[in-house]
């Protein structure tokens, strides 16, 4: 088996900012407030280091960018569309961490996956993961940011800190496991190109199917927003894999179209 750890910057909850402010797309929209948020959290990282320092002149002007900042994302969430009640939560980023199950595999040190240890009918048969997301409460962030504001215009640099810090005690991090049959076909998609590119035609037999049944894997998952799509792909990987070793001129034209689907199904997916 093999991990692999991939960082992706967030574009948001859905439900939340499900609507684009004019002129842009939704996902433009939600990664813009992603990044927004966490200016805020570094322009309180500075205003606090600033207060160490007794610059009050230098923390103000911290605590106003931060303010100016969120009360920015403050307003584009409400002209996205999302109530004012309750806390205004924005996701930062996320972190995906993948477990990729190959077999068979020939016997080698550790788990670690190189080229040499794979079989002529290796696939990937299982890939699992863990969705780790970090939000900042900025519904919570501008008060604090304003009591920051007024205790430093008053000479407390104690009370300043302590309303900063909260700011950043706002920070909220979540983590489920799930099973992600995408990733897996994307995944033997790849492994099916590399036997490819080394002229294992046969090779590429195991990895396709195991593909095609990953995406069969994904429409039973309930009525997602490409499973009938997914179907159509389906049928198109498990037919292709049995003729590839004799049909193989553009299997990498092929392979390379049906992995950049996936990859933008994939993408959507940790949206």
């Amino acid at each position: 088996m093999i991990w692999k750890h991939i960082l992706l910057p967030s574009a948001a909850v859905v439900a939340a900012f499900g609507q684009a402010t004019p002129g842009t797309t939704a996902t433009t929209t939600r990664v813009n407030l992603s990044a927004m948020a966490a200016s805020v959290l570094e322009h309180t990282r500075q205003a606090r280091a600033a207060i160490g320092a007794h610059d009050k002149t230098g923390a103000l002007g911290h605590i106003n960018q931060a303010l100016k900042t969120a009360n920015e994302v403050q307003n584009a969430a409400e002209a996205n569309g999302m109530g004012t009640k309750g806390k205004l939560m924005v996701p930062i980023y996320r972190e995906l961490e993948t477990e990729s199950v190959y077999r068979p595999v020939k016997h080698g040190k550790g788990e670690t996956m190189t080229a040499g240890r794979l079989k002529r009918d290796t696939s990937i048969r299982e890939v699992t993961g863990r969705m780790t997301g970090t939000s900042l409460d900025v519904t919570g962030a501008r008060e604090h940011l304003e009591a920051a504001r007024t205790a430093l215009n008053n000479g407390d640099f104690a009370v300043a800190d302590s309303a900063l810090d909260a700011v950043e005690k706002g920070v909220v991090t979540e983590s489920a496991n799930f099973y992600v049959p995408l990733l897996r076909a994307r995944e033997n998609l790849d492994l099916a190109r590399e036997r490819v590119l080394e002229g294992k035609y046969k090779d590429a037999k195991m990895p396709l199917l195991a593909a095609a049944q990953a995406l069969a894997n994904y429409q039973k998952l309930g009525p997602g927003p490409h499973a009938g799509d997914a179907g159509y792909l389906r049928a198109r990987i498990d037919g292709y894999a049995a003729d590839i070793a004799h049909r193989h001129g553009d299997a990498l034209d092929r392979i390379r179209n049906w992995s950049e689907t996936v990859d933008r199904w994939c993408a959507e997916m940790t949206r």
